[in-house]
């Protein structure tokens, strides 16, 4: 009787054991990919390096966009989506930290701006347009252009 209820005992204490590992590789799984609430997301690959991206769809997402965040890691983006091709206009609108913005007509870059700064005041703002129409625009931290050496024309593959 007493090696039935420690056979009990342990498999108890063993399923305990496992929910808890279960339970913390859930969160530290969230934690690697710290997106923005509520927003869907996806990644972009270019020369093999992945971007994890929170997805800027509805017109208030991409309004609001980055602006607020406090950072963003290395592999860490935006991408706004367009149904339509357009040349749409961007701004740095509460921005605490610099950006390239990587202009993209389907899986082709074909504009880059590089290392645009915050601004102190939200008055004023510059703003920026690709050269032509496109239907995904990418913000990543300023210098990841250079630092992975990207180029107009190279392509992008946008897993949603």
């Amino acid at each position: 009787m007493l090696s039935r209820s420690k056979n009990k005992l342990f498999f108890l204490l063993l399923a305990a054991i496992l929910l808890a590992l279960l339970i913390y590789l859930i969160s530290f799984s969230f934690s690697i990919y710290p997106y923005q609430a509520g927003m869907a997301q996806g990644k972009v690959v270019i020369k093999d390096k992945t971007i994890w991206v929170d997805l800027a769809q509805t017109p208030e997402e991409k309004n609001k966009g980055l602006g607020g965040r406090e950072n963003l890691a290395d592999d860490e983006g935006m991408l706004f989506i367009f149904k339509e091709k357009t040349t749409p206009s961007f701004w740095m609108k509460d921005m605490n930290f610099p950006l390239d913005i990587i202009w993209l007509d389907d899986n082709i870059i074909v504009d880059i701006s590089q290392n645009i700064q915050p601004h102190k005041n939200n008055q004023n703002l510059p703003v920026y347009r690709p050269s032509q129409a496109v239907n995904y625009v990418l913000e990543v931290n300023a210098g990841y252009v250079n630092k992975n050496n990207i180029k107009t024309g190279d392509r992008a593959e946008i897993q949603l």
